[in-house]
């Protein structure tokens, strides 16, 4: 055999067992394969189609031994910077690929190499970036996008610098440089070729634009947001985007008519409201706007429409099975079943809210409050005294003034009724103080009209008729303002009071009258029989003098009995019987003033207004009274003996002050059982104010409306 011949079978035996397969020698660095990595070298491929060609020569032999070392050595180098790049020495490897790429002859190896190293120059850039080395991860990806040959490999760099440049956008947005974000997506939104990438920076430019409208409306520039919302509505294409719109447009809308009603102008807000109520779609914001109608509708004196809404309230806090939503859906149809005079329908509307709701809350304040007001129209005093203790307790306990007022003006109503002016002017300085040093804005403007027209009825129970009228006309002029319909009508009934006191009984007619027919518009019960009380005393009065005869009188309380009856208010039963049996007694009916007389002294007896520790009554005449932190009421005397019953005798202060009516332990403090942190300037020397010292101007009477 000659040398030519095993030279030649060498060769063919070593180009067949030295395939280079790309797939096997070269995989990619993360151990995919790349769809351009499958090189498969056959024998057939190394020689030529057709015949087999003729045996080489010597020449050819050391050419072919060359190429096979430098195939191995390019194999070896290649394996070592693979080693390499795993170990995370890129830097390395790429050398190791450089030296191999020199040494690969054909000429489709040297893409394969090429792939390699773009393949660590993107990955190096991508590393940068997560470093947070943008420019040099850009410097390395625009190197790596000049030399890449083949169209597919493009979009990927293309995707890279778009990436970037939009999360430098965002970047940029977070920290407040809006305009430079946009500039940044609109450039982004150029260069982006492919659909399904133009919805994404879409979506950013309208997020843009929708949180610039939520600064703008931060900053009260509602005409700005509009549009901006407006623009951004139109741009919205997808239907998952327009509830968000729709959602932002509803609550700018209801924040408008809060704003408007601050202003007092009501028709205006309850426009916007009901326009935001029929296309509110979620519970919670439904329940909220319902709550806003029921107060305007409150405050507006049409108690009947305000039931409804609450009603509505009711329903979604079943749909919603939430308890404290039904708590306040309750607290809204007692107060309203208050007003038109269903006392025991809103006592068992109260106790279902407190059923539903938390001990410490504002919401069960406003129910103890509530019905507190309700035991006073029913004479129970002293339920009525623990349920404002109760709310007392909870006003100062979660800080809100608002609430702490409303028991002020509770307290001085009830010892009001109680015949004790000196307290209830008290309670209702208090309580006046309290609006004019907070700024009580929104919907509790009316807590100050509340606090105004208790001092006018307290100071007129004073005898001081001048600073009263003062303090009754500014609620008057405030509920006109406001369209407060309600005060207006307990003020007009508070003026025919002070126009009473003062003997001018005509005046005073008028003014019930007037308040007589605004209140049986709106329905308010209570309203309307304390008016027709006022007159029925006005005629008492003239029937005293003899200027009218017995009939109308006789006609007008029988039929203030029938309503006071029907609403269940027994303190005025008893007094209206007490008047008709004088008036039976002028006519010489025996018979019925009898059966008056007794029937008034058996409603006495069930209001059982007796002192616990003298056994004499107190509420019908004027005294001065005292409340235990039991919620029971003495006479000042008996109670300021109780407290001293220690002080006398050593064997005497071993034993504990009990209270005559429960027998529990009493301690030095009176009135309230919480203590009191806004202690009012008023005393009751100082308790006759002057309209000189008040100046009712507009400005400060009406500084927390």
């Amino acid at each position: 055999m000659s040398w030519e011949s095993i030279a030649s079978r060498e060769y063919l035996s070593g180009a067949a067992s030295h395939q280079l397969s790309a797939a096997a020698l070269l995989p990619s660095p993360d151990g995919s394969r790349h769809p351009l990595d499958v090189y498969d070298f056959a024998e057939e491929e190394l020689g030529h189609r057709g015949p087999r060609p003729a045996p080489p020569g010597l020449w050819d032999c050391l050419v072919g031994c060359r190429r096979r070392v430098d195939q191995q050595l390019a194999r070896r180098k290649v394996e070592q910077g693979l080693r390499l790049y795993s170990e995370h020495k890129q830097q390395s490897a790429v050398r190791k690929w450089r030296n191999a790429l020199k040494r690969i002859r054909k000429v489709y190896h040297r893409p394969l190499m090429m792939r390699l190293r773009l393949r660590s120059q993107v990955e190096q850039g991508l590393r940068l970036y997560s470093q947070h080395k943008q420019q040099a991860a850009v410097r390395k990806w625009r190197s790596a996008l000049k030399r890449i040959r083949k169209v597919y490999h493009r979009p990927l760099m293309m995707r890279l610098r778009l990436r970037w440049q939009v999360e430098r956008g965002l970047r940029l947005y977070i920290q407040h440089k809006q305009q430079a974000a946009v500039r940044k997506w609109r450039s982004a939104l150029k260069r982006i070729c492919k659909v399904y990438h133009r919805p994404l920076m879409m979506r950013l430019r309208l997020r843009c634009q929708v949180e610039q409208g939520l600064r703008l409306y931060s900053q009260h520039k509602q005409q700005a947001v509009v549009r901006k919302w407006r623009s951004a509505l139109k741009r919205i294409r997808k239907v998952y985007h327009r509830p968000l719109m729709m959602r932002l447009r509803l609550r700018w809308q209801v924040e408008q008519g809060l704003r408007l009603y601050s202003q007092h102008k009501q028709q205006a807000a309850v426009r916007k409201w009901r326009s935001a109520l029929k296309r509110i779609r979620k519970r919670e914001d439904k329940f909220t706007l319902l709550g806003y109608l029921y107060q305007a509708y409150m405050d507006w004196g049409k108690y009947r429409e305000s039931l409804e809404f609450a009603h509505r309230q009711l329903s979604l806090a079943e749909e919603a099975d939430s308890p404290n939503l039904r708590a306040e859906a309750y607290l809204s149809l007692a107060r309203a079943h208050q007003r038109l005079g269903g006392l025991e329908r809103a006592l068992a509307y109260g106790r279902h809210s407190l059923y539903n709701e938390c001990d410490q809350c504002q919401t069960a304040g406003q129910v103890h409050l509530t019905v507190g007001s309700v035991y006073l129209e029913l004479a129970a005093f002293c339920k009525a005294l623990e349920a404002f203790q109760q709310a007392h307790k909870i006003a100062q306990g979660i800080q809100d003034p608002a609430l702490e007022l409303q028991v002020y003006v509770g307290l001085s109503e009830l010892f009001g009724r109680l015949q004790d002016a000196d307290k209830s002017a008290r309670y209702a300085a208090k309580a006046y103080d309290l609006s004019r040093s907070l700024q009580l804005g929104d919907l509790n403007s009316r807590h100050h009209r509340a606090a105004l027209l208790q001092m006018a009825s307290a100071l007129r129970k004073q005898g001081e008729l001048g600073d009263a009228q003062d303090y009754c006309t500014e609620a008057t002029r405030l509920s006109i303002v406001s369209g407060d319909q309600a005060a207006y009508a307990r003020s007009i009934r508070i003026m025919g009071d002070i126009y009473r006191k003062k003997s001018d009984i005509n005046k005073a007619y008028r003014q019930y009258e007037s308040a007589m027919g605004s209140a049986a518009g709106m329905g308010d019960r209570l309203c309307q029989m304390e008016a027709m009380d006022g007159a029925a005393r006005c005629l008492e009065a003239l029937r005293l003098q003899q200027k009218i005869c017995n009939c109308r009188p006789l006609e007008f309380n029988t039929r203030l009995l029938e309503v006071a009856s029907s609403v269940g208010a027994k303190l005025l039963v008893r007094t209206v019987r007490v008047r008709l049996g004088r008036i039976y007694e002028s006519l010489g009916d025996t018979e019925q003033q009898a059966l008056h007389e007794r029937l008034a002294q058996c409603v006495e007896e069930e209001l059982e207004l007796q002192c616990g520790a003298c056994a004499l009554p107190f509420g019908l005449e004027a005294d001065s009274l005292e409340a235990l932190p039991c919620a029971h009421i003495l006479h000042a005397r008996c109670a300021h003996e109780l407290l001293r019953s220690r002080s006398g005798r050593s064997q005497d202060k071993k034993k504990k002050r009990l209270c005559p009516d429960c027998h529990r332990s009493v301690s030095s403090r009176l009135y309230l059982q919480c203590e009191d942190p806004h202690r009012s300037t008023f005393s009751l020397a100082s308790l006759s104010l002057r309209a000189s010292d008040l100046t009712l101007s507009s400005r400060q009477a009406t500084s927390s409306v």
